[in-house]
């Protein structure tokens, strides 16, 4: 996919999502709780259509990542439900 965060949800037997693993989020992203309800965020919404999603531009304070050398807000998201 080209990307360099990334995050995996998967759907709970009640219709919900639930972070169970990320890679370069920051700290202050990665301590929120991240559980949704089937039809409340893009990435149910996405899950559901099966389909690939992607967002751009966004607002500077949508998400924040973080590696090594820094942090910085991202240009855009994509979300794509696995097959």
């Amino acid at each position: 996919l080209g990307v360099v965060v990334g995050a995996l949800y998967l759907r709970a037997p009640d219709g919900s999502f639930r972070r169970v693993a990320s890679y370069g989020f920051s700290d202050e992203w990665e301590q929120r709780d991240q559980q949704f309800k089937p039809a409340e965020s893009l990435v149910a919404q996405a899950a559901l259509e099966r389909r690939i999603m992607r967002l751009e531009p966004l607002p500077s304070d949508y998400i924040q990542v973080s590696s090594g050398l820094g942090g910085a807000a991202p240009a855009s998201v994509l979300l794509a439900p696995p097959e």
